[in-house]
């Protein structure tokens, strides 16, 4: 037996190793971890989703930023991307100005929010418009890329060892500078390594350097990791040799450029890119060409399992998301979602068609999702944000480390209207998540919809097919949703007119969800049955999340009321609130009392905790 001296002993140990381990969490850098295909941010120790806006290109200076807070906490975000300038940091060679880096951090924290810094070195948006004069003005000791013409065009070369060194030893010092004023507190999560890389008006380099080695052999380490058979690069890659040429040498420019950085603050490093969108996309960029409809030699989706093999250093590769062609967007959610490659969203559209890629992204495993150009600068007014984002922000916001650490074990699941309909279904298994992600997602989801659901009059034993008799005596469940209101009974649910509808639906446990979103109703039943066929609802609990008391804990939930009757019995409902804001200006007009917004407002989330019988 202990006696009481040692069991305070005992107590006093274990709170003493908790408090360090809490410290430790708190005082650890940001990083990526994944386990079974999966990835997620740790801040402060745990999971974290970044809800995030980058703020204009020509924002981030010390006068501008009284206009950027506001904004970006005007739109609920926890996290600001923004810029930092080659040539601002460095005006003349080794000397280094800081102004605009600290600014950056100390307001951010003094809103209470984190940072992604944006490194606008080298490369951006397919050109080399934010290196230093010095280097702009001498074309000799820093060479341009070359067209097949013969003629330089607005890019370094990034074959030309100067370049990378001049653009290595400024991101070094940036790394270093970040390491000594938030070192310990971590204020900034993520760096983004250049901007949208790759040349705009040649598909490589065409010098005569450029060219002798083109002719040459592929480097073997990219002949191995590709899986290919030892050749020149318009033997390996035929019609795209010029592209493949330029993304290998771009790629390992840039990897080393990271890979000084990492020297300095190991935090995660990511690219983004400039996509190659089907013809139509971006009117201006017509021809989809490399080096015409997008930078040639940047991580896009023809060239990411090249660029995943050239820089190592680099910790995820996202895709930048400027289209409105959702089987494309989704298309691309998948391909840059792989379990070398988290799925990261570090720019978007800021209009309110964009917003229910969130959720979709969401649904891929997500780390984050930013809209674009979120300041008051003068690209916004003074006083606006992109509505349908900072909904969403402001409805996910309270939750994020929760939704996060769920993410993470796989248990997420979205639907968005404009990608599946007025009324979807998905399954969930008994302990979602529990195998490899992707392992059995497209079975799982194939098996609804194609049976005729039962009715009460059918036996148990003989109501739906194998399949999903085998998932019912599992434990699964189906979760469904209607878009759109008014949903009248025995009528299909009428869809939104702006089709921005989104769900979110994540497993608790294997009969507890957590339910969100706007525009829809959702629904559970047992697969190959009716809903409210031999199942109910024990509690359907509406509320809210609040922060936990120290960094990277858990939040609290916190119920507001038990939902019944009419508020259960015809789904969880989440509505649209841009539609009832239009109701109460309509309403407000007419003269008739409106309402407070809190009445308006509808359910913020739903702990639902589902039975059979």
């Amino acid at each position: 037996m202990l006696f009481p001296y040692t069991l305070l002993r005992f107590a006093v140990a274990i709170s003493l190793g908790a408090s360090s381990l809490l410290l430790s969490a708190q005082n650890s850098a940001p990083k990526l971890v994944t386990e079974n295909g999966r990835y997620a941010l740790l801040v402060d120790g745990s999971p974290y989703l970044v809800l995030g806006a980058q703020i204009g290109n020509s924002s981030a200076w010390p006068e501008m930023l009284p206009k950027v807070w506001p904004a970006l906490e005007a739109m609920h975000v926890n996290t600001g991307e923004a810029p930092v300038y080659w040539e601002q940091i460095e005006p003349q060679p080794g000397r280094f100005d800081w102004t605009n880096v600290d600014a950056l951090i100390d307001g951010a924290r003094e809103h209470n929010l984190h940072l992604v810094l944006l490194w606008f070195g080298t490369w951006k948006n397919g050109n080399d418009h934010y290196v230093p004069q010095w280097v702009k003005r001498d074309p000799e000791h820093f060479p341009r890329m070359i067209n097949l013409a013969g003629a330089p065009i607005d890019d370094l070369s990034a074959n030309a060892p100067a370049n990378m060194e001049a653009d290595r030893k400024a991101f070094a010092a940036l790394m270093h500078h970040i390491a000594e004023k938030d070192g310990t507190e971590h204020t900034v999560l993520m760096m983004q390594v250049e901007n949208e890389s790759g040349g705009i008006g040649s598909a490589r380099d065409f010098s005569p350097s450029s060219n002798r080695e083109f002719a040459g052999q592929v480097p073997t380490e990219l002949v191995k990791a590709l899986g290919k058979k030892p050749g020149t690069w318009t033997e390996i890659f035929a019609g795209n040799a010029d592209e493949a040429f330029q993304a290998w040498h771009q790629a390992r420019y840039i990897n080393a450029v990271a890979e000084a950085g990492k020297r300095e603050l190991n935090i995660p490093f990511y690219c983004n890119v400039w996509l190659a969108y089907p013809p139509g996309e971006l009117p201006e960029r017509h021809i989809p060409t490399a080096g015409i409809g997008y930078p040639s030699g940047g991580p896009n989706q023809g060239m990411l399992s090249l660029w995943k093999a050239a820089a190592p250093s680099i910790d995820m590769i996202g895709p930048d998301i400027y289209s409105n062609n959702v089987d494309f967007v989704l298309d691309m959610f998948n391909t840059y979602s792989r379990p070398d490659n988290p799925l990261w969203i570090p720019e978007v559209g800021q209009g309110n068609n964009y917003a229910p890629f969130f959720f979709a992204a969401l649904g891929q495993g997500a780390l984050g999702f930013s809209p674009f150009g979120v300041d008051w600068t003068g690209f916004l007014q003074t006083g606006s944000v992109p509505r349908a984002h900072a909904e969403n922000f402001a409805l996910l916001g309270p939750m994020q480390r929760t939704v996060a650490k769920l993410n993470y074990a796989g248990k997420v699941k979205t639907f968005i209207e404009s990608a599946g309909g007025v009324d979807q279904e998905k399954l969930f298994a008994a302990n979602e998540g529990a195998s490899k992600r992707g392992a059995d997602a497209n079975s799982k989801n194939a098996l609804i919809g194609q049976v005729r659901l039962a009715n009460a009059m059918v036996p148990i034993e003989q109501a739906g097919t194998v399949t999903t008799q085998i998932a019912d005596a599992a434990g699964a469940w189906v979760a469904e949703v209607r878009f759109g209101f008014p949903q009248k009974d025995g009528e299909a649910a009428p869809g939104s007119s702006n089709k921005e509808g989104r769900i979110m639906v994540a497993q608790l446990g294997p009969d507890e969800y957590l339910l969100t979103g706007i525009g829809g109703a959702v629904f559970f039943h047992r697969p190959g049955l009716l809903t409210g066929i031999r199942m109910q609802i024990l509690t359907a609990e509406e509320g809210y999340y609040t922060p936990g008391t120290t960094p990277g804990a858990a939040e609290v939930w916190h119920m507001t009321r038990i939902l019944n009757g009419d508020e259960t019995d015809r789904g969880i409902r989440f509505p649209d609130p841009s539609a009832r804001t239009s109701a109460a200006a309509d309403q407000a007009t007419s003269g008739d009392p409106v309402p407070p917004a809190s009445a308006r407002r509808g359910p913020m989330a739903v702990r639902i905790v589902l039975g059979r019988f």
